[in-house]
């Protein structure tokens, strides 16, 4: 992508959810899923960032999963490191990959 992408971070987690499924008083199909949550923070979204994104992000194994960009510059970005727990707002953009399905054969797919 000719340098128009810089990641600084890169976040990610799988889980049943069966934890959830153990501490909460609802019925145990309200967390019949599994999921993987990815994110990297991005300096510049140029168009070629944006053509190599767009696709990748309409083709999901899950018709569950989310792709999202978000904006962090403006008034987000001005909020003081020690204000939250989201202390990093240098980059000006966070892309956020939520893959969500629910059968364990399906892992491999999803994960990739």
């Amino acid at each position: 992508m000719r340098g128009s992408v810089v990641t600084m971070v890169n976040v990610s987690f799988v889980s049943d959810l069966s934890l959830l499924r153990q501490r909460s008083q609802r019925p145990a199909s309200a967390f019949a899923h599994r999921a993987y949550f990815k994110s990297l923070y991005i300096d510049r979204l140029e168009d070629l960032a944006i053509d190599e994104i767009a696709p990748r992000c309409a083709d999901r194994p899950s018709n569950r999963s989310l792709c999202s960009v978000w904006y962090m510059g403006a008034a987000v970005g001005r909020v003081p490191k020690e204000a939250t727990a989201f202390g990093d707002r240098s980059f000006r953009w966070v892309l956020s990959i939520d893959a969500i399905w629910d059968k364990p054969e399906d892992d491999a797919l999803n994960l990739s």
